[in-house]
């Protein structure tokens, strides 16, 4: 079964995406703060908590986000492996969201 143009789109980006978001968790995992925009050092409570939640979610994102473009390619099932990526990708960065408030004042 071919890849049409649509799916391939939705791989690449999927897989683009996905490697950056480990890139950042990689980097945030090092306390390079400095690349959140926005970012004021002296609104931080826990900066190890800080560091240990943002990399934790955004390397749940990253690998759910390459997971869903490695199953696109293998079962050729777009709208299946798509929503379930951006599904635990949402839910991963809207709990690092909520849960920073614990260690970042707003």
């Amino acid at each position: 079964m071919q890849i049409d143009a649509g799916m391939a789109v939705a791989v690449v980006a999927l897989a683009v995406v996905g490697g950056l978001s480990l890139w950042f968790a990689h980097a945030l995992g090092k306390g390079k703060f400095q690349l959140i925009n926005g970012y004021e050092p002296e609104k931080v409570k826990d900066a190890a908590g800080l560091r240990r939640l943002m990399r934790a979610c955004y390397s749940i994102t990253g690998w759910a986000l390459l997971v869903s473009a490695c199953a696109i390619l293998a079962t050729r099932a777009l709208v299946l492996w798509l929503f379930s990526g951006l599904a635990v990708a949402g839910v991963s960065l809207g709990f690092m969201t909520a849960a920073s408030t614990k260690h970042y004042r707003l």
